[in-house]
């Protein structure tokens, strides 16, 4: 390398050049080591920045400039070591990758991602038995039940039925509801008294997150449409309160 201190003024710019060469190369040494260790990149992506460290420039007549193979050398020792072993954010990307990909791969849901997107989306949630999420906030309280095999998210809530309601009028109500509403699928649980709703969504290609909270909210509504409109004889207990009936077990 030229040594700028050392040279005439007519070589500085050719100096002043590969001094900036050296640096972009520097810092892009430098950024790429950070997100490694962040967890910014895959293992796959790190291994493929590793392979390609021994490749030469493109200047195949003066081949790697000693400097720039040096920062190469160190950035292939670097890559190497995180590839030998990973740190805990490289090696789990799933928090990273739910907040900054809309598609959350399959493998990736799970009930502490769904709750991230609830939490980004400032919708209140508590842990029940069974690992359900119960969610307020929304036209009517819901839990959120995550199933891996088949890959699955289910949307569940519930209306109580009065104690003097007709079987066969609640069923006529359910089956009215099921005809008029797509969002939900309900049924009438005699031993409960309760008029249920639930829909799922398949997880098989992943869960985008933006679906996800739209298909929330539509659930909600679609629910809560049913219990003001569709119930023509009456058959639905008044009013949810401060819904804290519902916080029990589902």
């Amino acid at each position: 390398m030229i040594d700028p201190a050392n040279t005439p003024p007519a070589a500085e710019e050719v100096a002043t050049a590969e001094l900036m060469l050296a640096a972009t190369f520097n810092g892009l040494c430098r950024v790429i080591e950070a997100m490694a260790r962040r967890g910014a990149l895959s293992k796959a992506e790190v291994r493929g920045l590793h392979d390609a460290m021994f490749w030469p420039l493109d200047d195949l007549e003066q081949g790697d400039d000693p400097v720039l193979a040096c920062a190469r050398e160190a950035v292939e020792a670097m890559l190497a070591e995180i590839l030998a072993n990973p740190v805990a954010a490289g090696a789990d990307r799933t928090a990273r990758d739910n907040r900054s990909m809309p598609m959350i791969p399959t493998e990736a849901v799970t009930i502490e991602a769904i709750s991230g997107l609830l939490d980004d989306a400032v919708i209140d949630w508590t842990l029940t038995e069974g690992d359900h999420l119960y969610v307020t906030g929304l036209d009517v309280p819901l839990w959120i039940e995550h199933e891996p095999d088949p890959a699955r998210v289910t949307l569940r809530t519930y209306w109580p039925v009065r104690p003097d309601a007709g079987e066969v009028e609640v069923l006529r109500f359910a089956n009215r509801c099921n005809a008029g509403l797509v969002m939900a699928q309900f049924w009438f649980n005699a031993d409960l008294r309760r008029l249920s709703g639930q829909y799922t969504l398949p997880c098989r290609d992943g869960l985008d997150r933006r679906q996800f909270i739209r298909v929330l909210r539509a659930f909600a509504e679609s629910f809560m449409l049913a219990v003001r409109e569709q119930d023509e004889d009456n058959v639905l207990c008044e009013g949810l309160g401060d819904a804290s009936w519902m916080a029990g077990k589902l």
